[in-house]
C-alpha cells in the first residue's frame, strides 16, 4: 500500500491495532470493577483499560508522525538531540529529585521527566548513525572505542 509516497505495511498497522486492543480486553478483564453504580462507560473511562487505549493511540499518532518524517532529518537531529541528552543527564546528577531511592527525575514546569528514557532512542539512533558513516573503518579499533564511547 502506498501511503503518502512511502512504502507503507499496512499488515503490520493492523496487526500492532490488534495486539493492543487484545492487550487493552485482558487489562480490562484482569481489573477489579469500581464498584460504583455509574454505569458500565463510566467505569471504562476510570479504568486502566482505557489508559492503555489512549496511549496505544498516541503510540500509533507518534509512528505517524515518525513515518512521515525523512531518515535524513532523523539523522541530522539524531547529532542535535545526542548533546541535549548528555546535558540533560548531567543536570540530573546536579538538580535531579530523589524518587523510590534512585536521583533520575528532572522537574521542568509541572512535569517530571527521566532523561534516560530518551537517552535509550538517541544513543540508538546515534549509534546506527555512526555505523553507517563510518562503515568502512568497521574492523579498526577507533570505530570500536568511539562505538563504546557514544554507548556510554
Amino acid at each position: 500500500m502506498k501511503l503518502f509516497k512511502k512504502e507503507f505495511h499496512s499488515g503490520l498497522l493492523v496487526m500492532a491495532i490488534v495486539l493492543s486492543i487484545i492487550g487493552c480486553m485482558v487489562i480490562y478483564s484482569a481489573s477489579n470493577p469500581l464498584k460504583t453504580h455509574q454505569g458500565l462507560f463510566k467505569i471504562f473511562f476510570r479504568s486502566h483499560a482505557f489508559k492503555h487505549l489512549m496511549f496505544m493511540l498516541l503510540g500509533i499518532g507518534v509512528a505517524f508522525i515518525i513515518f512521515w518524517v525523512s531518515q535524513r532529518f532523523i539523522a541530522f537531529m539524531t547529532w542535535i538531540v545526542y548533546p541535549a541528552n548528555v546535558l540533560m543527564l548531567i543536570a540530573v546528577l546536579i538538580v535531579g529529585s530523589i524518587r523510590m531511592g534512585a536521583q533520575r527525575w528532572l522537574s521542568i514546569g509541572g512535569f517530571s521527566i527521566q532523561p534516560s528514557e530518551f537517552c535509550k532512542i538517541t544513543v540508538i539512533l546515534a549509534l546506527a548513525q555512526y555505523f553507517q558513516s563510518d562503515f568502512d573503518n568497521r574492523k579498526s579499533f577507533h570505530f570500536f572505542f568511539i562505538s563504546i564511547l557514544l554507548a556510554s
